[in-house]
């Protein structure tokens, strides 16, 4: 198309530009004439591109509403159901996703209602398009675009795209020969987008990157019951996830080579693949400071005589160095070994009173 549009005289022009119709002939003219379905065609795509996204996160949501929230006070930890948090948080989103849901409709009906019937006659030059639109009814009216301010092609199934100056450009790829010096020109610009493809590179896109997101939770909601949320000796187990957000960053490496924006699944990819390998790595830095060890718990029991309540989970800290911890008044003790231990409320309501009638406790 260069060739043919270099040997093309350039005249002298009016105002804007323009050169004026009688001066210099287009390299190329064509009619099209479209249907409702072709207006609405392109917002199908961004329709359903807004109903995955939406599905994607109230999923997620969803899923996050079935587990507990946990909340530790005064070393006592109560759990509390999750349900009315994120399912508040997805009514709250469905709503505000409902207020776009009806603009993206809303203008998916424009865009077919003004192309319903229309003839649209495209004249090409060096260097801009003349569209002609003729509808009954209303004016016939006339545009002008520089190639310059073209910011991409998109193309998909029969169609072309063009956009420029913040406005749409519609053709149908099946009705211009194939030898069109326009048409070579969209197959060799950097700015054509292959909108077939990216959609599926974006759905793609899409799936790994809120996989890479849940890839954390589902490490923890794994994890960290098997650990009673204090040992460290399971946590190597956070490496097992970290092939999900390491999808992600792959992919999203690849994509970006394929000239399709995924920098999204690289940044979190490397942040998810990062802090599932920091908390995997627990349990080597507090190995043998953090353990399922009831130790300590059954070695006070013999040496205080006093009978300890059953307990379903116990953590002991083997501290590195000894830290104080406060007591009533001024006094003060120093830790070198200390033991967290969950008991039943059958268990604990027991204990409370039979050490409420024990003068040797402090509290």
């Amino acid at each position: 198309m260069e060739d043919n549009i270099n040997n093309i005289p350039v005249i002298e022009t009016q105002k804007n530009n323009v050169p004026p119709a009688e001066a210099i002939k287009p390299v190329e003219q064509y009619n099209f004439s479209f249907t409702k379905k072709d207006g609405e065609f392109f917002g199908s795509d961004h329709l359903r591109r807004f109903i995955i996204r939406t599905a994607i996160f109230s999923a997620i949501l969803i899923l996050l509403s079935l587990d507990d929230i946990t909340v530790t006070t005064n070393g006592v930890t109560s759990a509390y159901p999750a349900a009315p948090v994120f399912l508040g948080i997805l009514a709250l989103y469905l709503i505000i996703k409902s207020v776009f849901l009806i603009r993206i409709l809303k203008h998916r009906k424009l865009a077919g209602e003004r192309l319903d019937g229309a003839n649209y006659r495209y004249n090409f030059y060096p260097t801009r398009i003349e569209v002609i639109r003729k509808k009954d009814g209303e004016p016939e009216t006339t545009e002008n675009f520089d190639f310059r301010d073209i910011k991409r092609f998109e193309r998909k199934e029969n169609y072309i795209r063009i956009l420029v100056n913040n406005k749409y450009i519609l053709l149908k790829e099946n009705e211009i020969p194939p030898e069109s010096p326009f048409l070579y020109y969209i197959n060799t610009s950097p700015l054509t987008k292959n909108l077939k493809a990216q959609s599926k590179y974006y759905v793609v896109s899409l799936i790994l990157f809120f996989a890479a997101i849940c890839s954390l939770f589902l490490a923890a909601t794994t994890v960290l019951p098997a650990t009673g949320g204090r040992g460290t000796e399971l946590m190597w187990l956070f490496y097992l996830f970290i092939p999900i957000p390491l999808s992600s960053l792959i992919f999203g490496i690849y994509a970006t080579k394929k000239g399709f924006k995924a920098t999204k699944n690289i940044v979190i990819g490397i942040l998810m693949s990062f802090i599932l390998f920091m908390f995997g790595n627990f349990s080597f830095l507090f190995n043998n400071m953090m353990l399922d060890d009831p130790g300590l718990y059954i070695e006070t029991e013999e040496l205080t005589g006093i009978d300890l309540p059953e307990y379903t989970m116990i953590a002991t800290n083997r501290w590195k160095d000894s830290w104080t911890d406060k007591m009533r008044g001024n006094s003060s003790i120093r830790l070198l070994t200390s033991s967290e231990v969950l008991i039943t409320n059958l268990s604990s309501e027991s204990f409370r009173s039979r050490l409420l009638q024990d003068d040797r406790w402090l509290s």
